[in-house]
């Protein structure tokens, strides 16, 4: 391939790929996505925990049993109430094994978890 033409088709490429939609990726997608940073598409479903720095928004429950995050670096306000918010960083799979909270014995789940 000629030189110039190989600088064009680079140029022309999208090199922003749109962002992924959290909220519906499947189990098996994150783990092939698994330790690769991503840019995701988030709406917050449930009011967002502030910590430690962080804001942690969760998805829209589904019904596969599977949590989906974003943890995002400040304190982000702008995304409380179901507003959508996008974010760049390591996605991971956890598989959470079951574990007793006082009295309470909370079954094995998995979440997916995107951490900027």
């Amino acid at each position: 391939m000629p030189p110039l033409l190989a600088v064009q088709l680079l140029l022309a490429a999208d090199l922003n790929p749109p962002p992924l939609a959290l909220d519906t990726m499947t189990v098996a997608q994150a783990r092939d996505l698994g330790g690769r940073a991503v840019t995701i598409r988030i709406t917050s479903a449930k009011p967002a925990d502030f910590r430690r720095g962080k804001t942690v928004v969760g998805c829209p429950d589904r019904d596969d049993g599977t949590a989906r995050s974003a943890v995002s670096r400040g304190t982000r306000y702008d995304v409380d109430g179901g507003k959508a918010m996008t974010v760049t960083g390591t996605l991971e799979v956890i598989d959470h094994p079951a574990r007793r909270v006082g009295a309470v014995l909370v079954m094995e789940w998995t979440e997916i978890r995107v951490t900027e």
